[in-house]
């Protein structure tokens, strides 16, 4: 799983002694939801084995961030001891997660009847291990807002007044009368826009 935020950068954001099992369920929510929302791995590398049908102008693997193609076999389904492992020479592989057999390979295998419709499998490394600072403040943020929600008795404070103390957040303000709101002056959808900026992509 991503390791995005921990307890303890929670705990210097938000600046307070904070209940541990509420802060760890938080972290590990957002770290979760960050990875499932984007469909990549943040501060952590994941080794992955997929199998897909060949085809000779390549495939797109499932994720992207390649680390490393770590081993590429073809063969036919079910028949696993009958596989063929193919040299790191044959392929090329992008960072977007594009994998493209080499000319020469890709040809001989076209014109082999042996291979027709054939099994690929891919063992691959692939994650980010250096999380963006936006990214990491935008998932602080969020998870700022959760731990504050479960504390709070699962309310979300607007606006509260103690005496002369007058406490309000801007969270949880929307737009009105039809007007989108705007990130820049909302706190909480520009989190989100960050978030999103960094969902997986193909090219």
């Amino acid at each position: 799983m991503s390791v995005i935020i921990q307890t303890t950068d929670l705990n210097t954001y938000m600046n307070k002694i904070l209940v541990a099992a509420i802060a760890t369920q938080v972290v590990s929510a957002v770290n979760q939801w960050v990875e499932s929302r984007t469909r990549r791995s943040w501060g952590a590398t994941v080794q992955v084995v997929e199998r897909y049908d060949y085809k000779p102008r390549g495939v797109f693997l499932r994720k992207m961030d390649i680390v490393s193609v770590d081993l590429i076999r073809l063969g036919w389904p079910n028949q696993p001891s009958g596989m063929s492992t193919i040299n790191a020479s044959s392929y090329y592989v992008n960072e977007f997660g594009r994998l493209t057999m080499l000319s020469p390979f890709a040809n001989s295998v076209n014109s082999t009847t042996r291979f027709f419709n054939d099994l690929l499998e891919v063992t691959y490394t692939y994650g980010v291990t250096k999380v963006p600072d936006d990214l990491k403040l935008a998932a602080l943020g969020i998870a700022a807002v959760m731990y504050n929600f479960a504390v709070n008795g699962q309310q979300n404070i607007v606006a509260s007044s103690v005496g002369n103390y007058h406490i309000q957040t801007i969270g949880a303000i929307r737009g009105a009368g039809g007007v989108a709101p705007n990130p820049a002056m909302n706190t909480a959808e520009a989190n989100y826009a960050i978030i999103d900026s960094y969902v997986m992509r193909r090219q």
